[in-house]
């Protein structure tokens, strides 16, 4: 059931499904919370599944401050607090774990456990904020659509992509509609988001 909460006066749009203990599922960049639920059922009846969108993404709007991690997880924090009675499980897949490690760091008694699934704790170096700023102006020149067309197929191996081309394409024309603003408010978080491998070692 899609639902949204309210942040700052910016809408947070989110799914709930599913009875027991609460599990946030936070999806990656060029991507939705939709991209979940095909493993939904893998979890069974065990959790309360809370999959939100991130700022761009299904409706949820782009905040108005700028652009960072910091923010996006103060907003799924105030959706945890709203949707759960104890402290959350969290996984985080790619951009999503960055979000998830910022939502560790500024609201630990809100996070039970949590997991990185294809992501890390560190920061940008030099010639990744290079490439971030390549693909905004990307962005601003060709659109969401040319970008996701490039960006996506590049996520898969080669012979992944060789034995199920069709998965692919799929998920190139459901996402290629996304919004740029989204995508370039994502880049630019990624982008400026801290060193937090200082959490994954204080475990």
């Amino acid at each position: 059931m899609e639902k949204f909460f309210l942040h700052q006066g910016k809408r947070v749009a989110y799914n709930v499904t599913g009875e027991g203990k609460p599990l946030m599922l936070i999806h990656g960049f060029g991507l939705d919370a939709v991209i979940w639920e095909s493993m939904l059922p893998l979890l069974g009846n065990a959790y309360r599944i809370i999959t939100p969108y991130l700022p761009g993404t299904g409706s949820s709007e782009i905040p108005e401050r700028d652009a960072a991690l910091d923010t996006i997880a103060d907003s799924f924090a105030a959706v945890i607090r709203e949707e759960c009675t104890e402290p959350c499980n969290v996984v985080g897949h790619s951009m999503g774990g960055y979000a998830t490690l910022a939502l560790v760091e500024r609201h630990h008694d809100l996070v039970n456990a949590f997991g990185l699934f294809h992501s890390h704790p560190f920061p940008d170096d030099d010639s990744r904020k290079a490439k971030r700023d390549k693909d905004i102006d990307f962005i601003k020149r060709h659109g969401s659509a040319d970008y996701i067309k490039v960006l996506l197929p590049g996520l898969f191996a080669d012979s992944f992509k060789a034995q199920h081309r069709e998965i692919v394409n799929d998920l190139v024309e459901r996402y290629a509609s996304l919004s740029a603003e989204g995508l370039m408010y994502a880049l630019q978080a990624m982008k400026s988001r801290p060193d937090r491998s200082h959490i994954v070692a204080s475990l």
